[in-house]
């Protein structure tokens, strides 16, 4: 069945102070993943992608900033992304954004 209307979405997220890389592979694994899991809700979907990668790049940048502080350049390596260390901000996001139509 087809629909032809069509929804207007706002996002507010907080700008977080570094560049990093590889932010709209992991949103759109992330988000078609929660697409799934969540059998197509696409305001849950949002809300959970948008809480998992925050967290990432808070871990992230906590990381880049530590080390940093320890004497190491910054750049790149630095910024690479946490995932590993976000394993359980991946698989129970939290509840940080609230999607409204």
């Amino acid at each position: 069945e087809r629909s032809d209307s069509m929804e207007v979405w706002k996002l507010d997220i907080p700008r977080i102070p570094h560049l990093f890389t590889g932010t709209g592979d992991l949103f759109s694994a992330l988000l078609l993943a929660w697409l799934h899991i969540s059998n197509g809700d696409l305001s849950l979907a949002m809300v959970n992608s948008l809480g998992s990668l925050q967290e990432v790049l808070h871990r992230t940048s906590a990381y880049a900033d530590a080390q940093v502080k320890l004497g190491k350049p910054y750049g790149a390596k630095l910024l690479e992304l946490q995932l590993i260390q976000s394993e359980k901000d991946i698989e129970n996001p939290p509840q940080t954004f609230k999607a409204i139509r």
